[in-house]
C-alpha cells in the first residue's frame, strides 16, 4: 500500500511533469521518486549504455541509502544499473564505474561537478530525469554554487523532481531556475524538519570514539 506522498507524487511524475514535493523524513519519498524513474527506464533503449537519471543529495550516507532502496525496488526489472559519485569514496573507482554509463547516478554536488569536468567518457547529454533530494539541506550546507554549475551541463528539456522538507525563499528561487513554470507542487502533511511518526529517534552519548564504532555496528543489526 503506497504512503500518502507516494500516492500523490507517483501519478504526476509518471506523466513526465516537473514535481516540487514536500514530505517529512520517513514518509516514503525515496520510493515516491524511484518508482516512476524505474517505470520510465523499463522502456529505455538497451543497446547503447547511457546515463539517463541523476539524483543529487546532500550527503554520501543518504546517497548510499537511496542506491540500496533503488536496487531493492529494481530487483525484478530488466537490468538497471546504478552508480555513485560521492565524496569520501575512491575517486578512480568511481571514474571507472561512471565510464560504463550507469542508468542512474546518485551523487553529492561537489563530487558530481568534479566528475563532469574531469572524468573521461562521463556526461549528462542524454539525461532524462534530474532529482534534487533534500534541496533545503543542500542549500543550508552551501551547495548552491555547485548545483547551479551542474545545471549548466544539463539540457533544459529534462524532467526535474525536487524534494524539500521546508520552502524558504532560497529553495523557491532554486526551483524557479531548475524547473518549468508549470511544475506541479505536491505537499503531504505538515511542512518542517520533523520526522514521520513511524520513525523512532534515539540519542546515544559516546564518551570515546571507539565506542562510537561499536555502537554503529550494533545499530546496523537491529
Amino acid at each position: 500500500k503506497p504512503s500518502a506522498i507516494q500516492s500523490a507524487a507517483i501519478p504526476v511524475a509518471l506523466l513526465g511533469k516537473d514535481v516540487i514535493a514536500g514530505a517529512v523524513t520517513g514518509s516514503g519519498k525515496t520510493a515516491a521518486f524511484m518508482i516512476p524513474i524505474l517505470e520510465r527506464l523499463v522502456y529505455k533503449p538497451s543497446n547503447v549504455p547511457t546515463t539517463r537519471v541523476i539524483i543529487i543529495t546532500p550527503t554520501r550516507e543518504l546517497a548510499i541509502q537511496i542506491a540500496d532502496v533503488g536496487k531493492k525496488i529494481a530487483q525484478f526489472l530488466p537490468k538497471v544499473s546504478f552508480g555513485l559519485a560521492v565524496g569520501g569514496l575512491n575517486l578512480r573507482q568511481q571514474e571507472l564505474q561512471l565510464q560504463k554509463k550507469p542508468d542512474i547516478v546518485i551523487a553529492t554536488p561537489g563530487r558530481l561537478v568534479d566528475h563532469l569536468k574531469n572524468s573521461m567518457n562521463f556526461n549528462v547529454d542524454s539525461l532524462d530525469i534530474l532529482v534534487l533530494d533534500e534541496a533545503d539541506r543542500m542549500l543550508d550546507m552551501g551547495f548552491e554554487d555547485q548545483l547551479r554549475e551542474i545545471l549548466s551541463f544539463i539540457r533544459p528539456d529534462k524532467q526535474t523532481l525536487m524534494w524539500s522538507a521546508t520552502w524558504p525563499k532560497e529553495v523557491r528561487n532554486l526551483a524557479a531556475d531548475f524547473m518549468s513554470p508549470d511544475a506541479i507542487q505536491v505537499n503531504v502533511g505538515s511542512q518542517g524538519l520533523q520526522a514521520s511518526k513511524t520513525i523512532t529517534q534515539k540519542f546515544e552519548f559516546c564518551s570515546r570514539f571507539e565506542k562510537k564504532d561499536v555502537l554503529i555496528k550494533h545499530m546496523e543489526t537491529i
